[in-house]
């Protein structure tokens, strides 16, 4: 007799074995006869929920064809090219971290344009920042005479 801690029976099998048992409702045994199983097995099997639990755990990983899919969405029109890079994948309802998304676009060989933090949000910053780079070029505000940093 078979060790039923140790067996493993599929998924198709499993359901063939709970439709054995609970519409055909024939007993452990034949059921064990008929599908090569130990008779503990097919009891765990008969014990086990019919509706397979929901994973816990890692989020969705993306695989190499969803990746690449998400990167050509990314960068074939401009609306997503503005888009942030998290935002992408809900175009495809696809649910993966911030994390995972950034992997796979590198993977890719695509680097996020978009920045993580938006500082020209406040057009006094937007001032400060061009003026700040405007005097590093050497340019004054209106572009034509050199300015200095004191």
């Amino acid at each position: 007799m078979k060790d039923p801690k140790h067996e493993w029976a599929s998924n198709k099998q499993g359901c063939a074995i709970q439709a054995l048992r609970n519409l055909a409702v024939w007993t452990y045994r034949q059921i064990a006869k008929v599908q090569n199983l130990s008779l503990g097995a097919v009891y765990n099997i008969c014990q086990s929920s019919t509706i397979p639990k929901k994973l816990k755990g890692r989020m969705f990983s993306l695989n190499t064809p969803t990746g690449r899919q998400l990167a050509a969405t990314a960068t074939m029109k401009t609306a997503y090219c503005q888009m942030l890079l998290v935002e992408v994948p809900g175009a495809y309802s696809i649910e993966v971290s911030e994390r995972t998304i950034r992997k796979a676009f590198q993977k890719e060989g695509y680097f996020p344009i978009v920045a993580q933090r938006k500082p020209f949000l406040h057009e006094l910053k937007k001032k400060a920042t061009l003026s700040i780079c405007n005097c590093r070029l050497g340019l004054n505000s209106r572009g034509l005479a050199p300015c200095h940093l004191d």
